[in-house]
């Protein structure tokens, strides 16, 4: 299942970071997508940074249940810095 990522970025805490990234949402069933900005508000800009793939893995069927039942449903999003930027945005 297509799965779309929005990610919110605010400015970094510390001068060594220009830059905080959070996965702030999820888009079940969306198109591709290429940081298209999405929302701005005051110093925070929200993108739909990427579309992947959601493939689940039997498994790993308790740990889903868990996750998605809890008060709280979540999905665990992996962010690293993208190769030969400097550092302004990630990859998903």
């Amino acid at each position: 299942m297509p799965l779309g990522v929005v990610l919110r970025r605010a400015p970094g805490v510390t001068r060594w970071k220009k830059w905080s990234w959070k996965a702030v949402a999820v888009l079940p069933g969306a198109g591709t997508a290429n940081w298209r900005e999405m929302r701005r508000q005051g110093d925070w800009v929200e993108y739909h940074a990427a579309t992947v793939s959601l493939d689940l893995h039997g498994a790993e069927t308790e740990a889903y249940r868990n996750a998605l039942s809890d008060s709280r449903p979540s999905v665990f999003v992996v962010l690293r810095p993208e190769e030969g930027s400097d550092g302004d945005r990630p990859t998903v």
